[in-house]
């Protein structure tokens, strides 16, 4: 377990958020299917993001339930899914 407490997750959810608003500015969705290297970076954050999201406590999870922390894991293990199941 890492020794970063979760207050430095939530900032690299936020992190994560940026690089992808800042990856797909000014592109629609037919620019971004057709972009492999923006497709792996996004995937990546949302693998990073999916990560993080799994380090924070319950607590905090049900005091902001407005956050879809369950989806943010889930898109982490979509993502890992799909890439190894079709190689």
């Amino acid at each position: 377990m890492s020794s970063r407490n979760w207050q430095s997750r939530i900032e690299d959810i936020l992190l994560c958020v940026h690089n992808i608003q800042e990856f797909i500015v000014g592109m629609n969705s037919n620019s971004f299917v057709k972009d492999l290297k923006t497709i792996r970076a996004v995937a990546f954050e949302l693998i990073t993001l999916g990560e993080a999201t799994r380090t924070i406590p319950d607590d905090v999870r049900k005091h902001n339930p407005e956050v879809p922390w369950g989806k943010m894991q889930s898109i982490r293990n979509v993502i890992i899914h799909e890439k190894f199941s079709h190689g």
